[in-house]
This record gives structure tokens, sequence and C-alpha cells, in this order.
């Protein structure tokens, strides 16, 4: 089961060495047995990476592939499997839309208007800053039965891959509060900044993407669903048993349509806890959170959990498609990720912040101090 990342697999950026493995230590065993128990029980199948360090000298803490990637085929899960990352898209596209202001080519103060005119109602109130939080106050994309994500009929070509295509449809109705004030999760928000920061700089969000983020730190196993064209490696969602029904998950965007490996996702999480990414100030803003607002932050949640005697920070990033499930993990003052990657099974990956469960067991192992583990 238990496969170590190829050195080559894990080179972040020109300057990186190759990740070392990590010996099978008591933290390690810890954490095979936690993910083990869960799997053995039928509620996880799927990939576990739990890394820390920098970009420059980056090291497995543990790495684990469980189950099957695709049962109709019994192709095995194994590390280097690309799995749709659902709404981990959103902590990037937040990412993205910092290093655009600090390049002068955005600037999150600005009502989205200012770039979009006229893409949705009260346009001159939104700031752009509010899509990152939540705050906006645009209409509900899911609120119809899911109607912006459904698959086209076989053969007709899909006229909504488009963002602002999907808003112009399904989010061009009223605001449903007062910009800036109420937090209400909504897709939509992160489909107008993908217009937005198109709209800014004249280039595709895609390739916003891939120059900003995904070249530069080497992310070469991940990139955006596509409505045509089949990505190799890529993990079956299900729901219960049998395949999840089509969805239009290209049509996510900014929002959600962001595939990739844990490998990748783990060189994305240690350039941004680093501050290769971001520096400080920038993170200070992207992670600002409140109980008030639910501790909702800019394409995350950020918090304290009480781990011990100590308070330990988290930045938490979930998302799901069906019973396919990914959690991302940042503990940046232990400088550690702890990455949960699950097609099939019913382990909860958003009780993180307030219940028992895999992704709790985990984070206490790995936000424990070394000489507790």
């Amino acid at each position: 089961m238990r496969a170590l990342l190829a050195a080559a697999l894990f080179t972040v950026g020109a300057h990186a060495q190759p990740l070392a493995s990590a010996p099978v230590d008591p933290l390690s065993r810890k954490i095979d047995a936690a993910v083990r128990a869960v799997h053995e029980a039928g509620a996880f199948d799927g990939v576990v990476l739990v890394v820390e360090g920098t970009p420059a000298a980056p090291r497995v803490l543990y790495e684990g592939a469980f189950g099957l990637a695709d049962r109709t085929w019994r192709i095995p899960m194994t590390p280097d499997v690309r799995f749709p990352l659902a709404s981990i898209t959103k902590q990037v596209a937040a990412v993205v839309a910092h290093r655009l202001e600090m390049d002068g080519r955005l600037d999150l103060g600005a009502p989205v208007a200012r770039y979009v005119p006229g893409l949705i109602a009260g346009g001159d109130s939104v700031l752009v800053r509010y899509l990152l939080n939540h705050t906006s106050g645009l209409p509900d994309l899911d609120a119809d039965g899911g109607a912006a994500w459904r698959c086209p009929l076989p053969g007709e070509p899909d006229t909504l891959a488009i963002a602002a295509d999907v808003i112009r449809l399904f989010g061009s109705g009223p605001l449903r509060a007062t910009p800036g004030g109420t937090v209400a999760y909504n897709n939509a928000d992160y489909l107008v900044l993908e217009a937005v920061m198109e709209a800014a700089t004249g280039e595709p969000f895609e390739a916003l993407l891939r120059h900003e983020i995904l070249d530069p730190l080497g992310m070469t196993d991940s990139g955006l669903l596509r409505p045509s064209g089949t990505v190799e490696r890529l993990a079956t969602a299900y729901a219960a048993d049998e395949p999840s029904l089509c969805l239009a998950r290209w049509r996510y965007g900014g929002a959600a349509a962001l595939y990739g490996t844990a490998a990748d996702l783990a060189r994305f999480d240690l350039a941004l806890i680093s501050g290769d990414l971001l520096p400080p100030d920038r993170l200070d803003a992207l992670w600002a959170s409140s109980s008030e607002m639910g501790f909702v932050a800019q394409g995350a949640w950020s918090y304290t959990k009480p781990i011990g005697d100590a308070r330990v920070r988290v930045i938490e990033r979930q998302g799901t498609f069906g019973a396919l499930g990914v959690l991302n993990v940042l503990l940046p003052d232990q400088g550690r990720a702890v990455i949960l990657l699950k097609n099939p099974g019913d382990a909860n990956l958003f009780a993180l912040s307030h219940q028992p469960g895999l992704p709790d067991d985990l984070v206490r192992l790995v936000a424990a101090p070394p000489e507790a583990e």
C-alpha cells in the first residue's frame, strides 16, 4: 500500500532539492494506523499525504494510497492519481488574485463593475474582495437544483464553458444581501472573480493559473477540467457504489474546476506557508477571519483549534463532488500540510473544525509537538 514518493516527482521550482523520503518513524506509523482503520471499515479509498518544510527543503512525513481509483477497471489507487480538487480551486484562485494585485494588474478594493460592467446586479457596490470571502450577496448558483452544472446532451456543444456565460444565465438576479455584510457561501463568487481577473489582465484564467502558480511551482500534474478531452489517471468519482452522474465540472472554472495530485497540492501548500507565493502581509489579509463571520477567510477557513495545551492555527479548505471529497489543511506555525483525497467512502472530510473523525485524528497527530509524536 504505502509507496514512497519518487524524488524526481517533488522537485519544486528551479532551486528546489528532491524531496527526501521519511523513515517509518512513530509519527508515520500513527498516521498509517489511523488511515488504515478508516479504510478497512470501508469509509475511505484515496490518497493521504503529509509534508513539512519549504519548497527548497521539503520532506514527506507520510504518504499512503488506499483502495481503487476506478472500480470498474480495478485500477488501484496510487500516489500519482489525479483528483478533481473541487473547491480547493478557490484557495488557489484567491492567491492568484492577490498576486495580480501585487503586480498592479488588479485592485481588490475596486467594484466588480470596473472590470465587467453589467455582469451582475449591483456591480458598483460589490467589491472584488467581497468575492474572495463570500460576502458579495450574489444569487446562489446552486439554488436552482444544480441546473448550472448539468451536462449537455450527448453530441450537444457546451455553450456555458465560459464563467461569464454561466453567471449571465444563472446568476444575474438581484442581490440576496447587502454586499460586504453577511457570509453566504456561493460558487458564483469565484466565477465572477474569474471573469474579473480575465477582464483585468486580458488573459484567460487558465493561462493566469498556469503562469502564476502551476508552472513556477512545477505542478505538472495539475490543470483545469475541460468539456472535451480526458485527463489521464483521474480518479473516478462515486456516489454510493456507482459512478456519479454526469456533472459539468469544467463549468465551475475558478470555483472548482482544478484537478491535480496530492504531490502538486503539497507544492502549493509549502510555497504558500513559506511565503514564496505571497509575503507575510498578504498572507495576513488572505487568512484574516472572525468568529462573527464563521471564520471564513479568502478562499479557505482560518481558525485556531485546541490541541493539547495549545491552540493551533489551522487553514482549512475542503471540496466535494458527490462522494468524492478533498481536504487541504495548512498548519502554518508548524510548517506542515495534511492532504486527503478520496473518491468513495463516507469518511467526513468536513468535520475537522468541530467533531471527531479522520481529519481531526490526523491534524492532532501532525500538529503535536515533536516530543509527543
